[in-house]
């Protein structure tokens, strides 16, 4: 019973104070006061604040990653978010630390504090390894003062190649500055490499890069002493199909040569192909391209078993639009089987077309392609701009008003100076827009 009655006490007491507490700020509000030293104070050994002090008071901290706290000066942001405190605040210690990043990671300078202590001049907490490093800060120094160059490296300056001193990624190296030297004293060519002089194909002597090889030089020889053909190459001569002999790209195959032999020894047909004999098909027995199929040759099949068709396809029969049964690319849809349909169920508008009912346009209902806008009144007239409904308001298409750019006391004097009293027929005396007109 004591307990209850403690408790109660102390909560009347802590109601008091908070009343009391409201009724002096508003009162230092409506007279424009600030509360003086001693009123705080007092406030504070109400709150049994010891000593009624103004300065921090310890409090409980539960320290842990993923903690929420406020690093104003030192955002948690990258790979420091889920580091726990204690990575940074040692011995429980949450005031006083040195947010500079060699408190934590001193063990870790690679440059052993030659490139200063501030390492978000290069690094960013998200991408420590990715650094971007300004070379312009550190001047003229020799860049093997940082970097060590690896095995068999260029020994000239390294701006002779790296001429690019923001990322130094692209190099460029000018061969005329080592003079008439061998190419293999620095390049080592791969694994069966022509044994001739690298200058027979490497023309340009700047990057080396684009090689022509003049096979003129090397005679008669057999292609394949230094080309290996591909997987299932053909096995006759090179020259047979390789008659451009300058770079051998543009491959011509003569099948004359290889007889009667059935296609599938050489080519493999792509999936679900036609498995009847390729000859029904490749009429071109030249280069075999062109293929056309003569479906006369299948009988009455439905379409549907070799062709797939495109999505949101017509259900109906193929046969219904497809009336070329050669080679059934040019379709025609008779709109008649589907009756009296909105054209919308099937076809989609272009952007920004007329939004009227189709057939007040396409007259035509067989194809629909021919369609006829009947509009002498110019589109571009004044300000509209091609916009319909700059005249055709409230997308009404089927009347006009010129009275919406039209319109105010000079307008109406104008025409009242020339005897004009009716002011809504306008194309009566302007059919084609133009001021001038009677």
């Amino acid at each position: 019973m004591r307990r209850i009655l403690f408790f109660i006490s102390g909560f009347i007491i802590f109601g008091l104070i908070v009343l009391w507490a409201f009724a002096l700020s508003r009162q230092m509000a409506e007279t424009g006061q600030t509360a003086n030293s001693d009123q705080i104070a007092a406030l504070l050994q109400a709150v049994n604040t010891p000593e009624g002090s103004l300065t921090g008071q310890p409090v409980i901290f539960l320290p842990g990653a993923g903690t929420v706290v406020g690093h104003r000066y030192f955002p948690l942001t990258g790979g420091h978010a889920l580091n726990d405190c204690a990575a940074c605040h040692a011995d429980g210690r949450y005031q006083g630390t040195d947010p500079t990043c060699l408190t934590c990671h001193a063990a870790d300078d690679a440059h052993n504090g030659e490139n200063g202590t501030d390492c978000a001049t290069c690094h960013t907490p998200t991408t420590w390894q990715d650094a971007t490093f300004d070379h312009a800060t550190i001047g003229a120094r020799d860049c093997a003062d940082c970097h060590t160059p690896p095995p068999d490296h260029y020994a000239a300056p390294c701006a002779a190649c790296h001429l690019d001193t923001t990322n130094f990624l692209n190099v460029l190296f000018d061969h005329s500055q080592i003079g008439d030297q061998d190419c293999a004293a620095c390049h080592t060519p791969p694994p069966n490499h022509y044994q001739g002089a690298c200058r027979n194909c490497h023309l340009d002597t700047t990057t080396f890069q684009n090689a022509t090889f003049d096979h003129s030089t090397i005679g008669s020889q057999d292609c394949a002493n230094c080309h290996t053909p591909p997987p299932n190459h053909y096995q006759g001569t090179c020259r047979n199909c390789h008659t451009d002999t300058t770079n051998f790209r543009n491959t011509f195959f003569d099948h004359s040569v290889i007889g009667s032999q059935d296609c599938s020894n050489c080519h493999t047909p792509p999936p679900n192909h036609f498995v009847g004999a390729c000859s029904s098909c490749h009429f071109d027995t030249t280069n075999f391209q062109n293929a056309i199929f003569d479906h006369s040759t299948i009988g009455t099949q439905d379409c549907v078993n070799c062709h797939t068709p495109p999505p949101n396809h017509y259900q109906g029969a193929c046969r219904n639009c497809h009336t070329d049964t050669t080679n059934f690319r040019n379709a025609f849809f008779d709109h008649s089987v589907i009756g009296s349909q909105d054209c919308s169920n099937c076809h989609t508008p272009r952007p920004n077309h007329f939004p009227g009912a189709c057939r007040n346009c396409h007259s035509d209902t067989t194809n629909f392609r021919n369609a006829t806008f009947n509009h002498t009144f110019p589109l571009n007239h004044g300000n509209a701009n091609g916009q319909c409904t700059a005249c055709h308001t409230d997308n009404d298409y089927s009347s006009y008003t010129c009275t919406y750019c039209h319109n105010g006391g000079e307008f109406e004097d104008e025409h009242r100076e020339e005897g004009i009293t009716d002011l809504s027929n306008c194309l009566q005396c302007h059919p084609d827009g133009r001021e001038g007109d009677d």
